[in-house]
């Protein structure tokens, strides 16, 4: 949640059944927030957060992290060099995605400022990063000509923010015009979604300018097609869920769900959007603290609306709420899984995903 740093697990009443916070003991800077937590397969919690800040206002850039937690809370790594942020994701082999923040001086794109890259990078359970690529190189040499952004005075510099990448979300079947080894990333201020090879480097579909305003949480579903949750901005202030069946131009928008009255569902910023198994869809309205789970008829038949209150009596925001199988978390809870030996991936070819 924001402005904490703290994650939970709760069943379908909301009663919380597990919960992780960081160490308070160890003599290290205590966290500000964690700002986005995966639960890997075996249950260990994958936390991307920014570590508090005594010298001034505001978050910076060199205080964010990653982090890797056992399902008992013990701490097995962290990555203070890996400036992570949005988003982690897991690959079947067991290491770890996730976007880290670069700054260049690209004078083709801008001579007034640092133009803010975002890498993917690959970690492996032990914490050694494996690979990375630049978003930015990749769509600089995509077809399709970037979207320009004046600077902006952000997190304590001024920058131009172009890619704002805030999702990753690994391709693990082949599907017409995806395959393994590819990852759907969404692009906030170039306003798509786009999959890319972790093999070349290189962009091999997108969609979106035009389309999408602002958009979060892309994933591939088991059809092949793209659930998206798009934000919208000044032009259009509602937000909506887009389902995309992708073609080799683009792709054709299949089903939508927008509220009525449209403004009455909106998050401007962060927002997620999951494809449960039954077929109904689990959204995060982040910005409202609230999620509801939504019919193909567009009905909603579960909401939760966030406890906890941070000044003036507003609901805290959260990054996403994800509903997580039975199957992996009965187990944790019944104490029948040993997580005390930290996850080993299995042998790979040098360069393979």
């Amino acid at each position: 949640m924001k402005g904490l740093a703290q994650a939970l697990l709760l069943d379908m009443d909301g009663t919380v059944v597990h919960q992780w916070s960081p160490p308070v003991d160890t003599g290290a800077p205590t966290d500000r927030e964690w700002t986005s937590c995966r639960l890997a397969n075996n249950g260990d919690l994958i936390v991307i957060g920014v570590r508090e800040n005594t010298l001034s206002k505001g978050i910076h850039d060199g205080l964010r992290f990653i982090a890797r937690y056992g399902w008992d809370g013990t701490e097995r790594w962290r990555k203070a060099r890996v400036r992570a942020h949005h988003d982690s994701a897991q690959l079947p082999n067991g290491d770890t995605l996730t976007l880290q923040v670069r700054y260049r001086q690209v004078p083709e794109l801008d001579t007034t400022a640092p133009i803010r890259d975002d890498l993917l990078v690959r970690i492996a359970p032990d914490g050694t990063v494996v690979e990375q690529h630049s978003l930015l190189d990749a769509l600089r040499a995509a077809p399709r000509p970037l979207i320009s952004r004046a600077p902006e005075d952000k997190w304590n510099r001024v920058q131009v923010d172009l890619v704002h990448a805030n999702t990753v979300a690994p391709i693990t079947a082949a599907h017409d015009l995806f395959s393994p080894g590819q990852v759907l990333i969404t692009s906030r201020h170039q306003h798509q979604v786009f999959a890319l090879d972790l093999h070349t480097g290189q962009v091999t579909w997108a969609w979106g300018p035009g389309e999408l305003r602002m958009p979060h949480e892309g994933a591939v579903l088991d059809n092949g097609n793209v659930l998206i949750f798009d934000n919208g901005d000044e032009g259009r202030p509602h937000s909506r869920i887009v389902e995309l069946k992708p073609t080799a131009s683009g792709g054709e928008v299949v089903w939508s769900w927008t509220a009525d009255p449209p403004s009455s569902f909106h998050s401007g910023s962060r927002g997620g959007a999951q494809r449960l198994p039954n077929g109904n869809t689990l959204v995060t309205e982040s910005n409202r603290g609230h999620v509801f789970e939504l019919s193909p008829a567009g009905a909603i038949v579960w909401e939760f609306w966030n406890p906890v209150l941070a000044r003036g009596d507003h609901r805290r925001t959260f990054r996403r709420m994800e509903r997580i199988p039975l199957s992996l978390t009965g187990p944790l809870l019944n104490g029948l899984v040993d997580d005390t030996v930290p996850p080993t991936a299995p042998p790979q070819a040098p360069g393979t995903p």
